[in-house]
């Protein structure tokens, strides 16, 4: 089914965008998730211990309990990290992470899921 959003494209178009709405409903309907997840684009910084710099991220949503990040970066399970997610109102929020999974997201991309384990005072 076609959303409002894209009404009125060629043909073509409205079959591609319907297959990536399908890709992503099923995407969502696959992951073992308990936690409620919200929605939520910001940048982040996934910085490890042993590096000074950050790696550039960015979310794809959040709960109580972890995030989601899209990154040209591929980590490993268990790789402990400070995240640094970006506030709106001008201050960043650092939380020690864990990643519990990390697979391909199209070419040179990847997709991670991270675990909130405690509040940073970097």
């Amino acid at each position: 089914m076609l959303s409002d959003s894209h009404r009125g494209a060629s043909p073509e178009i409205e079959l591609i965008v319907s297959k990536i709405e399908s890709e992503n409903i099923r995407y969502h309907a696959n992951e073992r998730r308990s936690a409620h997840r919200t929605p939520l684009a910001l940048p982040v910084g996934v910085q490890f211990a042993e590096t000074d710099g950050a790696i550039s991220a960015f979310s794809q949503n959040i709960s109580g309990a972890g995030i989601s990040l899209v990154t040209q970066t591929e980590f490993k399970e268990g790789q402990m990290a400070v995240l640094n997610i970006h506030s709106l109102e001008g201050t960043a929020y650092h939380l020690l992470s864990k990643c519990r999974w990390c697979r391909c997201y199209g070419k040179g991309w990847f997709i991670s899921g991270w675990t909130f384990q405690a509040v940073s005072r970097r």
